[in-house]
């Protein structure tokens, strides 16, 4: 069995305990976009969870192009339990960590979009209720920061898992501030993560980690020169 269809076999468990991210995400800022605009991204048979997307317009949605990675068809399911959707991955980015997946007409409603966050602005989020939590709450730690072959963008201090890898990162109203893209650190933890597959660190704690967050207004461009 491959590595991503072992991960969530493992975390079931913890799933259980884990209700949907709309749900969750009802006393925060986060909470229409997790019910309308987010989607789970499996593979296409709908078993593996890969990692996270969301919507940019009725069609369309933004994930990190590793969590497609080798992935043509993929299942959508949204925040809020509605029944999943195929979709598929219309088109891959070679500058920026990113893909653009296309589901049914009126699937998911586009995110409301923000400005840059600043250092210290509070966000959110969103991601798989399967793996553990599905909201990570934290703050802006550097409002400008790039990596190398994932583009532009700020990191934040919060506990995101890596399964919401694709998924949105939303500013104080609600708005799209960008993807959660990596996590960065390393350590034991991490590399026990890689080789079986869980996110020991984020599971057990997690509040102190760094993740980057590719930048929204990067992600569009991109996307809107990849579909045209």
């Amino acid at each position: 069995m491959h590595r991503r269809q072992i991960l969530p076999v493992l975390l079931a468990p913890l799933a259980g305990c884990a209700g949907l991210p709309a749900r969750e995400a009802e006393r925060t800022p986060a909470h229409a976009i997790a019910r309308d605009s987010f989607a789970a991204v499996h593979d296409g048979a709908g078993f593996a969870l890969l990692g996270a997307a969301i919507a940019i317009s009725e069609q369309h949605l933004l994930t990190s192009g590793h969590v497609v990675r080798g992935a043509d068809a993929v299942a959508l399911r949204r925040g809020d339990g509605a029944a999943s959707v195929a979709g598929r991955v219309a088109a891959r980015s070679g500058k920026l960590d990113l893909a653009v997946l296309e589901a049914p007409a009126g699937a998911f409603r586009a995110a409301p979009i923000a400005e840059p966050p600043r250092s210290g602005d509070p966000v959110w989020a969103v991601g798989p209720s399967q793996s553990g939590r599905a909201i990570a709450a934290g703050r802006v730690t550097r409002e400008s920061a790039a990596l190398r072959r994932y583009g532009p963008g700020f990191t934040a201090q919060m506990p995101a898992l890596m399964s919401h890898s694709g998924g949105p990162v939303t500013d104080r109203a609600g708005r799209l501030a960008g993807l959660t893209t990596a996590m960065l650190g390393g350590g034991r933890a991490r590399l026990l993560s890689l080789l079986v597959g869980m996110d020991l660190d984020g599971l057990i704690g997690g509040d102190g980690r760094e993740v980057f967050v590719l930048a929204i207004a990067p992600a569009l461009e991109e996307a809107a020169a990849l579909i045209g």
